[in-house]
């Protein structure tokens, strides 16, 4: 059992768990961007 997003560069077979994995980083890029910008404008 592989677990999505475990991987850096996961094979892109079309499998539904590559796109899992794909949609895993994507959610988690624009998690720490939001979190960055949002910390950033609190702090001034």
């Amino acid at each position: 059992m592989k677990i999505p997003g475990l991987k850096m560069r996961p094979p892109r077979d079309g499998s539904p768990q590559d796109n899992y994995s794909k949609w895993g980083w994507y959610a988690m890029a624009v998690i720490a961007l939001i979190w960055i910008v949002y910390n950033l404008m609190d702090g001034k």
